[in-house]
């Protein structure tokens, strides 16, 4: 009896994730760093130029600060475009760039050739799906290897059938072709399960 089948997510590599969230994370917070440290140098120098001034202005903190705080919002939105334009070359170069080599390679494969094979680099992301595609394209290739070896030991017989000068020979000949046929028949049954 055959394992049944396990259903495997190969979309959510774990340690992938895990690299990603951490690399986004620390993006975000030199971000903020970043953000902080624009506001923290205009203000400084807004508050030192209103203190060596003649005259204060009649103001709040807040109005004077607050064109401080919009440049450093204008930094932060900068700095998360920035943050997202390579999250999105970096997913683009981990998931998109080997699904494009698997559809190629499978491509080979669809048209016949199942001494293709799957190929990935290491870092690659779906490298254990390629893996798995590869064994499943090795047991298709032994099955379809299996299945010409009986047709040519068939016609073989059949060859022999012909040729066979006794009536012992051809009743031997016409067992080993039922056998064959059976073996055949059993190979072809095995794809439907």
């Amino acid at each position: 009896m055959t394992a049944p089948y396990r259903r495997r997510n190969y979309f959510t590599n774990k340690g992938f994730q895990t690299r990603f969230i951490l690399h986004f994370l620390t993006a975000a917070a030199v971000a903020n760093v970043v953000t902080v440290a624009v506001f923290v140098i205009i203000a400084r120098k807004k508050i030192d130029s209103l203190l060596f001034s003649m005259r204060l202005p009649q103001t709040s903190g807040g109005d004077i600060l607050s064109s401080a705080a919009f440049f450093a919002s204008i930094a932060a939105v900068a700095a998360v475009i920035l943050l997202f334009l390579w999250a999105a070359r970096e997913m683009h170069r981990k998931i998109a760039n080997p699904l494009h080599h698997v559809r190629a390679d499978l491509h080979k494969i669809e048209t016949g050739d199942l001494h293709s094979r799957v190929t990935l680099r290491d870092e690659d992301e779906f490298k254990c799906f390629a893996e798995e595609l590869n064994t499943m394209v090795d047991g298709l290739n032994r099955r379809f290897t299996g299945l010409r070896n009986k047709a040519d030991e068939l016609a073989k017989a059949a060859k022999t059938l012909g040729t066979s000068p006794t009536s012992e020979e051809s009743r031997a000949v016409r067992l080993n072709m039922t056998q064959t046929i059976r073996a055949l028949e059993e190979q072809i049954r095995s794809f439907k399960r």
